[in-house]
């Protein structure tokens, strides 16, 4: 399997998933996980772990997956853990594995699949991303962002300045600028 293509994500619900976020993206760097994100990836591990084993069952960390919104096969899963943790399938996975597995997933470059994923996501049938699209999602998450906000972020990536963003802008913005 390869590893930048990780798991389909559907769109999210509020509710549904763990309430986590991403780690910001830094320019040329791989990004780092923030202390609240490591503490919340502890208690995570504490909940598929509830005899205070210190070990989890690699469906507990499937499970942890799909609950941040991923829908990953078993196959993925054996894949990612023999290519991250070098362990073979069906063997317990303490904290150090879990982390440093939720710490690639979590940090891992976008791949092109997923930047069309996420593109469907915010897009109506019209192809591109619209004002109306993001107050929708924004909705649909519960999330309280003025429509100033959701019309920047719209001129921020409308490099044409229409007042739409194509899958070519989106792109574009979802990039990380690399440093040569």
């Amino acid at each position: 399997m390869p590893l930048g293509r990780l798991f389909s994500k559907g769109r999210p619900s509020k509710g549904k998933y763990l309430e986590t976020e991403l780690p910001p993206k830094k320019y040329g760097a791989r990004p780092e996980l923030t202390e609240t994100q490591k503490l919340d990836l502890s208690k995570a591990f504490g909940i598929f772990d509830p005899r205070g084993s210190g070990l989890i069952e690699q469906r507990g960390f499937m499970l942890v997956l799909r609950a941040l919104g991923m829908e990953p096969t078993f196959t993925e899963v054996d894949d990612l853990i023999m290519t991250i943790t070098g362990r073979a399938v069906n063997e317990t996975l303490d904290f150090k594995d879990f982390y440093n597995l939720m710490n690639f997933v979590m940090t891992r470059d976008d791949t092109k699949d997923d930047i069309i994923k996420a593109f469907k996501i915010f897009s109506s049938d019209r192809g591109v991303i619209v004002l109306d699209d993001l107050v929708a999602v924004a909705e649909e998450l519960g999330e309280d962002i003025s429509k100033e906000k959701l019309e920047e972020m719209i001129h921020f990536a409308d490099k044409k300045q229409d007042g739409t963003v194509t899958y070519k802008e989106f792109a574009v913005m979802m990039e990380r600028p690399q440093l040569e």
